[in-house]
């Protein structure tokens, strides 16, 4: 099953044809800026797409602009310099659209399974500095998974535990996933070494790795956490896996917690 985790941030004041900006001129008057029909911005920062042989070979991404005045091409730029990914110079948007598609194809026998493939994509910059010009997606064929315990996973964040499975995979046996931890859908994948060490697909620059979990926190949106893999433990013997984490949501931290998934 195609799985898609996309982070959000913020863009400003959309479908509006004028767009009054501060500015400052000799005479100190105030101007109204009118914006370009060719100014266009991403509505996420980061993407991921995660797929199936039976799922979509594209990835499609939602461009805006802030003028719908007329047709519009918009260059894009890409850091993929390999054959495997098709994705289009520009981004198309017909006259009164302020939206539009760009979509990324590929042929999944070229992908190996497992492997992130992460593309950087740019849009021309804007005189608005609020718009989102750069967006990460990344691109992962998934393995095989079977099925390995049915546990439950204490959420340290909440004070309480929910009951949920972990697979192992079989073409990569040393790779687990946790399935939902905190939300449906939203899948914790971690590889354990011989010693019971935990490792991540990819670190940030704080030595933690940033997880999605897909939880809308009902004042401050979606909660994040940072997974520190120095920090967790996988103890086949007592059947429980510790992780040390860092819980936040945009505007900030929640603190410092023990998770635990226990299984029968």
């Amino acid at each position: 099953m195609k799985k898609y985790i996309f982070n959000n941030t913020i863009v400003w004041l959309f479908g509006s044809v004028l767009i009054a900006l501060a500015s400052c001129s000799q005479d100190n008057q105030g101007a109204m800026y009118i914006p370009e029909n060719n100014e266009a911005v991403f509505i996420v920062k980061s993407a991921e797409y995660l797929f199936t042989p039976t799922d979509p070979q594209e990835f499609a991404i939602t461009v805006k602009r802030s003028s719908s005045i007329g047709a519009a091409e918009v260059p894009v730029t890409n850091d993929i310099a390999s054959g495997e990914f098709t994705i289009p110079a520009t981004v198309s948007f017909t006259d009164g659209s302020l939206e539009s598609t760009l979509k990324i194809t590929f042929d999944q026998e070229k992908l190996e399974a497992g492997k992130r493939n992460v593309i950087h994509l740019s849009l021309p910059e804007s005189n608005i500095s609020t718009y989102q010009t750069d967006m990460v997606v990344t691109i992962t064929r998934d393995y095989s998974w079977e099925f390995y315990a049915h546990g439950s996973y204490y959420w340290g964040l909440f004070g309480a535990a929910g009951n949920t499975d972990i697979y192992r995979c079989v073409e990569a046996p040393e790779n687990y996933r946790i399935m939902g931890p905190m939300t449906e859908g939203y899948n914790l994948q971690f590889a354990v070494a011989e010693d019971g060490s935990v490792s991540f697909p990819e670190l940030n620059s704080y030595g933690g790795y940033e997880f999605t979990t897909g939880y809308n926190h009902p004042s401050y949106g979606m909660v994040y956490q940072e997974y520190y893999p120095e920090d967790a433990e996988f103890d086949v013997d007592s059947k429980k896996i510790t992780f040390y984490v860092y819980s936040y949501v945009g505007a900030g931290g929640f603190g410092y917690f023990n998770d635990v998934y226990t299984w029968e």
